[in-house]
């Protein structure tokens, strides 16, 4: 694009007489730029937010946070992180208390199933045992 536009203006150039017609180059190149800035606007927007590890939007976490005390067997949350790492991927991890005489595998797969149901992929979960 940037190619046609240096060969308009040149063509503008030599072919136009009027004294302002030497600004055609300039004021191509401006549109050319502006053209490339709107299409990489939304793209760096999108590095930013995987930069920075946001919380995807579309996650509710007092709604998730209050799924997850809820199992059976859990006593409380702690460390909860989301955050997006490739478009609308959604990661977790978490540190969750449970009971001592519990049976661990069924309330991770249970825990599991709750972070999925938000859309949220390759969780880590750290059980923290403690008696009662």
């Amino acid at each position: 694009m940037g190619s046609l536009a240096a060969i308009a203006s040149g063509l503008l150039i030599h072919f136009l007489t009027f004294e302002g017609r030497y600004y055609f180059d300039p004021a191509l190149s401006l549109i050319i730029v502006i053209i490339i800035l709107i299409g990489a606007i939304p793209l760096v927007r999108r590095c930013i937010d995987v930069f920075m590890q946001k919380v995807p939007s579309s996650i509710d976490i007092p709604k998730l946070k209050k799924e997850l005390t809820e199992v059976p067997g859990v006593i409380s949350l702690d460390q909860l992180h989301i955050w997006t790492l490739i478009g609308n991927k959604a990661i977790g991890s978490a540190h969750i208390t449970l009971m001592d005489n519990i049976e661990l595998m069924t309330i991770l797969k249970d825990l599991e199933k709750i972070f999925q149901q938000h859309n949220i992929h390759s969780t880590t979960i750290q059980p923290i045992f403690k008696k009662i």
